[in-house]
């Protein structure tokens, strides 16, 4: 609590501004898909990874698991194994268990404060730490947003664990989605081993 309240007390309306600014943006489309490279603190070597989030729905790309939500079910297939665990989406609202809410910054759910700009390539960015109001994962965001007011990259700093390093590549909005987007295809995958415990 005194971490959050030292926290809170920093927070600003330039943060808040950009962050209604961002959320504008990404309110009006449909969906969007984010093509990005994801770098593990300590890690040698960068992964890459796809978003497409549309609402409460996600499907997640990496290069070991992909990772769906239809908003009631999240379906988790290890790429390797070929076995695919089937869940109820019982934790929706935090960014470490749902992509989805991965570019969702509620002023209701997070605390924001401005850390200055930084200028990389010749290009202006606002740099912008948040924290959640609520929920048992501790955790911060480092957000950089360009001049677009779209996201360039997120650091996400779990308490007591290695960052994650996302490096948007490109943002599409209003990809083609269908009802299959989000769900898993088993017809694409023979032979998988299916553990479901809804």
């Amino acid at each position: 609590m005194l971490l959050l309240a030292a926290f809170s007390a920093h927070a600003d309306t330039k943060s808040e501004a950009l962050l209604k600014e961002m959320s504008s943006r990404l309110s009006g489309y449909k969906n969007y898909k984010v093509e990005m490279t994801v770098l593990y603190d300590g890690a040698t070597g960068l992964d890459r990874a796809v978003l497409i989030a549309e609402g409460d729905k996600f499907f997640l790309d990496l290069p070991d698991a992909e990772i769906s939500c239809d908003g009631k079910a999240v379906y988790t297939y290890n790429k390797e194994d070929n076995e695919v665990i089937i869940e109820n989406n019982a934790d929706a609202g935090s960014v470490l268990t749902n992509p989805a809410k991965l570019f969702a910054f509620d002023s209701k759910e997070f605390v924001s404060a401005s850390a200055g700009e930084r200028t990389v390539g010749g290009k202006k960015y606002d740099i912008i730490e948040l924290k959640p109001v609520r929920g048992p994962m501790a955790y911060k965001l480092v957000v950089m947003l360009g001049e677009d007011r779209l996201p360039s990259s997120i650091v996400i700093r779990p308490e007591g664990e290695s960052d994650i390093s996302l490096q948007v590549v490109r943002l599409t909005p209003n990809v083609a989605t269908d009802k299959n987007t989000f769900v898993f295809d088993k017809k694409k995958h023979p032979g998988v081993e299916v553990s479901d415990f809804r």
